[in-house]
């Protein structure tokens, strides 16, 4: 089946998802996944990426009226403007103020209409900060926390599941992602250990007539070149747009 894909790198103003976002394509174009759509920030962005299924466009730029003739979304992010404190562990201020960098939550809502009746979402890392409740809800969790950057082991939950038969755990230097979520209403992929306890890192869920995985892997290029998160994000892909 003919793919089409759209890629959304913008979040909150991070330009590094502009460089992340075009190894997953380029990964995603190498392996002929579909043709792409990549819509990006409003400032320069690489081009270092395969062209050759790619076509890319700024935020501003992009006709929200042509969403439904997609079949997946792929987002590293969503909206501004955002807050975040971190506490006592490392005390650290963000904020990231609206700018023609982020979706307007008009556009959000679009995305989430997109998912609910019946296509696909994979929203990655920064896409399950807390900027539009409804996202939150349609990827079924919201960023709390994370540790310094450190290497971990990331554990295979389910490895009957179709985008992770087969695969077996790994070790990746990244953020560990600490999310708030229903453990009930989402089928856990992979884990890691926070605390002594499972946490989390990678899920799949039901959104209205659509389907939605979340990968909180991602922070840089350590883990996006990493093969094994490589394939649970064209697995989940692959999942979302219902061919495996």
């Amino acid at each position: 089946m003919a793919r089409r894909i759209l890629v959304i790198g913008i979040s909150g103003g991070l330009h590094y998802n502009e460089i992340l976002s075009g190894v997953l394509m380029g990964y995603f174009s190498a392996r002929n996944m579909g043709e792409m759509t990549y819509v990006g920030q409003k400032r320069s962005m690489p081009t270092f990426f395969s062209q050759r299924k790619t076509t890319r466009i700024t935020l501003s730029d992009f006709p929200w009226e042509s969403l439904p003739e997609y079949d997946v979304i792929i987002t590293l992010g969503q909206t501004g403007s955002y807050e975040l404190t971190f506490d006592d562990k490392g005390s650290r201020h963000f904020a990231f103020p609206s700018s023609p960098d982020n979706m307007t939550d008009a556009q959000v809502k679009t995305v989430t209409e997109f998912v609910r009746k019946g296509k696909g979402c994979v929203a990655i890392h920064t896409a399950g900060l807390s900027f539009n409740k409804e996202f939150n809800n349609m990827i079924g969790g919201r960023f709390i926390t994370h540790d310094p950057i450190h290497e971990f082991t990331v554990e295979i939950e389910d490895d009957k599941d179709p985008i992770t038969q087969g695969l077996e755990s790994f070790k990746t230097v990244d953020e560990l992602f600490v999310s708030e979520h229903d453990i009930h209403a989402i089928h856990v992929l992979l884990h890691a250990e926070y605390e002594g306890r499972k946490n989390p890192l990678a899920w799949t869920k039901s959104y209205g007539e659509g389907r939605v995985a979340y990968v909180a892997l991602g922070h840089d290029l350590r883990t996006f070149l990493n093969p094994s998160f490589l394939k649970v994000v064209e697995r989940s892909t692959l999942w979302a747009t219902r061919d495996i």
